[in-house]
């Protein structure tokens, strides 16, 4: 990952699919070996609901571009979170 933190806001009424940041990384191997792809995982969570996998049901992120967007209709009332979790590196 070029950037060990990302953090971004949104409003509770914010649309399904709304673009909120792009994830960037890179890999030093040549050709397909050196394709990023990205994925989420909950990590750890901090949150009032007991379930850590809410993470992707809540945003997605596209695995070729990184581009991390609103999942669902956010409700502030019934989910407040804040996810952290340090990059996931794979071969």
């Amino acid at each position: 990952m070029l950037r060990s933190s990302y953090t971004a806001g949104v409003r509770e009424d914010a649309e399904v699919g709304l673009p909120l940041l792009k994830l960037a990384a890179t890999d030093r191997d040549a050709g397909d070996n050196g394709r990023v792809r990205f994925t989420l995982c909950a990590a750890s969570a901090e949150s009032t609901t007991t379930d850590a996998s809410k993470t992707t049901q809540l945003v997605a992120v596209s695995a070729e571009t990184g581009w991390l967007s609103t999942a669902a209709v956010l409700d502030y009332e019934t989910v407040q979170q804040v996810y952290t979790g340090s990059p996931y590196l794979s071969d």
